[in-house]
């Protein structure tokens, strides 16, 4: 068994007790991560994007990141979120 090999079977098995492990510590999301965070679907997300009531970063003009920490505190302070 090679590095990578033992690398996932490790993944695999920390996945299994744990969740994700790889969101765990990831403190930026992309629209996909985002909307799977907060299961939401992908087009509720940039709807709230385009509306400005979540919030977002695009840096280069296109592709939308959000920051978790940012994240948590919409949540927190939101009565609604879905």
């Amino acid at each position: 068994m090679d590095r990578k090999e033992l690398k996932q079977l490790i993944l695999n098995s920390l996945e299994k007790y744990f969740g994700r492990v790889n969101d765990l510590h990831k403190e930026i999301f992309d629209v996909l991560e985002v909307a799977d965070y907060l299961n939401l679907s992908i087009s509720n997300i940039r709807k709230k994007t385009s509306k400005g009531e979540i919030p977002h970063r695009k840096p280069s003009g296109k592709k939308l990141y959000f920051i978790k920490k940012e994240i948590d505190e919409w949540v927190a302070n939101s009565k609604r979120i879905g």
